[in-house]
């Protein structure tokens, strides 16, 4: 499936400029080895302008995230409209552990790992440029593919405490197939 999607441009986006403004939601002493493995988009909230049309249905995406050296290293699937999308990307960290810079075709992201159990779930702030304005995301992934209520309640929470309204949050309905296999990513 295309669990990256969208998502997992905006979970590698993980910093958004927001975490200048809301240094109490910063992680201490991010762990890259336990944040590697499998990701899943399940949920995602920007503002209105973030996106073509934000209240549309959106495809699950996915991502994996491995370490390469000093960068990590996604693999990342994303529907883009018409179909899946896979892509290898690299974030490098920014000027804190959970910050990140990723590096994409469709332009540079920061993002935040604004919380995290490292084992069920993962919430990315991410904040991006489109025409040369600022636009901001916020993503929830989890390990698996199921929607855990407790995390989305979780999700609703810190989006609300960033600035997006309950109408701004949204869960992808459907994936798309993928490219390649779990297991192919995972050991390439």
């Amino acid at each position: 499936t295309c669990l990256v999607g969208n998502g997992l441009f905006t979970l590698l986006g993980l910093c958004v400029g927001l975490v200048a403004s809301n240094q109490d939601f910063m992680l201490k002493g991010f762990n890259f080895t336990k944040f590697s493995g499998v990701w899943y988009e399940i949920a995602f909230t920007s503002m209105m302008d973030v996106y073509d049309s934000p209240h549309k249905v959106e495809k699950m995406g996915g991502m994996v995230v491995k370490i390469e050296g000093d960068l990590l290293a996604l693999t990342i699937t994303y529907y883009n409209g018409s179909h899946c999308v896979l892509e290898k990307v690299t974030a490098s960290q920014g000027e804190f552990p959970e910050k990140f810079k990723v590096i994409t075709a469709a332009g540079n992201k920061d993002v935040v790992i604004v919380d995290t159990d490292y084992k069920t779930y993962t919430i990315m702030d991410i904040t991006f440029l489109v025409s040369g304005v600022v636009q901001k995301a916020m993503k929830l992934y989890t390990r698996k593919l199921y929607r855990n209520e407790e995390v989305l309640k979780k999700f609703h929470k810190v989006a609300l405490e960033h600035g997006y309204s309950m109408s701004d949050i949204q869960q992808p309905k459907d994936d798309c197939e993928w490219a390649l296999p779990w297991g192919s990513v995972l050991n390439s």
